[in-house]
């Protein structure tokens, strides 16, 4: 399974990785994203409609995307 993320408006998204299916999402793998233009706030990780959250169990390829404010 890999796991991809998204952060279309700033920062820098993380590589990709590969885990085991079954795998439990950690604070490791939800980073907060910096805008160094200042112009952004990081608020969270998203998996389509559902808040990223640690303990997220991944069962197949999963992209997070950022969500800024």
């Amino acid at each position: 399974m890999t796991i991809s993320y998204t952060s279309s408006v700033a920062g820098t998204a993380p590589e990709s990785k590969t885990v085991e299916a079954g795998y439990e999402l950690t604070a490791e793998d939800l980073p907060t994203l910096t805008d160094e233009s200042g112009t952004y706030t990081f608020s969270k990780w998203k998996i389509g409609d559902d808040d990223a959250e640690v303990g997220t169990v991944i069962a197949s390829d999963t992209e997070l995307t950022a969500v800024w404010e």
